[in-house]
């Protein structure tokens, strides 16, 4: 368990200190379609630890939706030059494949990002192959952001 807390924390500092420099201006942010290897990579449920000790499950549907499970909302994809989840909580995530996981730089406000570094950062693992989304994404009550 050291080990990775310790390999969690090395990742984490390296990846906010190349955040800092790879930080630029954003383009205008824009839902956007994402290209179908991608999409095959994201398509599933991740387990996201971050370095505060924060812990999240997102479900990547097949049509890009997602769902983060412990608070029962949906969020999609939004970008421009940055693969960005966007849910409607003020907040803002970006995410770069890192092999076969996820980093996933957390911005709170969502305001912070792109000229400040993230918050947090999470390494997702992947839990679950295929996508299972909530029960029934239709339902009125549960709009899409």
């Amino acid at each position: 368990m050291k080990s990775a807390k310790r390999f969690l924390m090395i990742v984490s500092v390296l990846f906010a200190a190349v955040s800092l420099v790879a930080c630029g201006r954003a383009s205008n942010v824009t839902m956007i379609r994402l290209e179908r290897p991608l999409l095959q990579f994201l398509q599933g449920t991740w387990s996201v630890t971050y370095t505060n000790g924060a812990k999240r499950t997102y479900t990547i549907e097949s049509d890009g939706g997602v769902a983060f499970e412990e608070e029962q909302i949906l969020g999609e994809f939004a970008g421009g030059e940055y693969l960005l989840l966007e849910f409607d909580d003020g907040k803002l995530e970006r995410l770069t494949p890192a092999g076969s996981r996820l980093l996933v730089e957390h911005f709170d406000p969502r305001n912070r990002f792109p000229n400040h570094p993230p918050t947090h950062i999470g390494i997702g693992v992947r839990v679950e192959r295929s996508a299972r989304a909530f029960a029934d994404r239709s339902n009125p009550s549960r709009p899409r952001p």
